[in-house]
C-alpha cells in the first residue's frame, strides 16, 4: 500500500497507462493505492474482480470465501487450476493477488460471513463488493453496508444474463433490500446454470465501476440496476425507484 503523496519510479512504470488518463493521473493512482476493498466470494465473479483490482493498484483487499475448489468450479473460476482442487479458495486467491501485484496488501478469510463478522471486518473498508452466489449472504452484506455507511457493489449472473448495481454510494440510501425485499431460501439450494465468459464480463464491469467509485468518478451502477444480456449483447439500465 502506498502511503506517500508521490509515486515511486517503479509505480510510475507499472501504472503508466492509467496515469495517462485525466480521470486518474498521479493523484488518482495514489488514491487507488490508499483504498481498501472487501470482496466476498473468490469464485467466478471474484476472479476478474481480484485480477483487475490488484492490477489497477488497489492498496488493500480483503478476500472472504469459505468454500473449497471443486472440478465444476474450473469452468468459470479462472484463478485456479486442476492442481488446486480440494483446497480452500480464499488463501489461493490471496496468492494470486500477490503474484499479480506484490504491493497490494491482501488478507484472506476462509469463513462464511455473518452480520457480526461483517461489521467487525469491514468497518474501515471503502467498498464492499458482493461476488458471492447465495442470497442469504447478500442480505447480510446489505445490512452491513447500511449500518457501516459503506457503499456496496452487487453483481449476479444466471445463464446468459447478469446484474450489477452500486448501493449507498455518494449519499444514496438505495440498498439491495429496496430492490429485492425478500427471497425464497430454496433458491440458495439450486445449482445455477451459467456461461463462464458471461461471469467474466459481469465481473469486469463490476471491477470498472469499483475503480470509478474509489476514484470518486461518476458511475452508472449507483443510479440503475444494470442488466447485461450476452445473447443479444445488450446492456439495459433500469432506474432505481425513489427512496422516501
Amino acid at each position: 500500500m502506498i502511503n506517500s503523496t508521490k509515486l515511486a519510479p517503479n509505480q510510475i512504470e507499472r501504472y503508466t497507462r492509467q496515469l495517462m488518463l485525466p480521470q486518474i493521473g498521479e493523484d488518482g493512482q495514489i488514491k487507488l493505492s490508499q483504498s481498501c476493498v472487501a470482496i466476498v466470494g473468490a469464485g467466478g465473479l471474484g476472479s476478474p474482480l481480484l485480477s483487475y483490482l490488484a492490477a489497477a493498484g488497489i492498496g488493500e483487499i480483503f478476500i472472504c470465501d469459505f468454500d473449497t475448489l471443486s472440478l465444476s468450479n474450473l469452468q468459470r473460476q479462472v484463478l485456479y487450476t486442476e492442481a488446486h482442487i480440494g483446497q480452500c479458495k480464499a488463501p489461493l486467491a490471496a496468492d494470486w493477488v500477490k503474484a499479480i501485484n506484490s504491493e497490494v496488501k491482501v488478507k484472506a478469510y476462509n469463513e462464511r460471513i455473518t452480520l457480526h463478522r461483517a461489521l467487525e471486518l469491514f468497518r474501515n473498508v471503502d467498498l464492499i463488493i458482493d461476488a458471492c452466489d447465495n442470497l442469504e449472504t447478500r442480505y447480510v452484506l446489505d445490512q452491513a453496508s447500511e449500518e457501516l455507511n459503506i457503499p456496496y457493489l452487487y453483481g449476479a449472473v444466471e445463464q446468459w444474463q447478469g446484474q450489477i448495481a452500486l448501493f449507498r454510494y455518494n449519499g444514496s440510501k438505495m440498498g439491495y433490500r429496496n430492490l429485492f425485499p425478500s427471497y425464497n431460501i430454496d433458491n440458495d439450494k439450486r445449482t445455477i446454470p451459467v456461461v463462464g465468459s458471461v461471469v467474466a464480463t459481469v465481473g469486469t464491469i463490476m471491477a470498472t465501476e469499483a475503480i470509478k467509485a474509489l476514484l470518486g468518478c461518476e458511475v452508472q451502477a449507483d443510479k440503475y440496476l444494470m442488466l447485461f444480456d450476452a445473447l443479444t449483447m445488450s446492456l439495459t439500465k433500469l432506474s432505481f425507484p425513489s427512496i422516501p
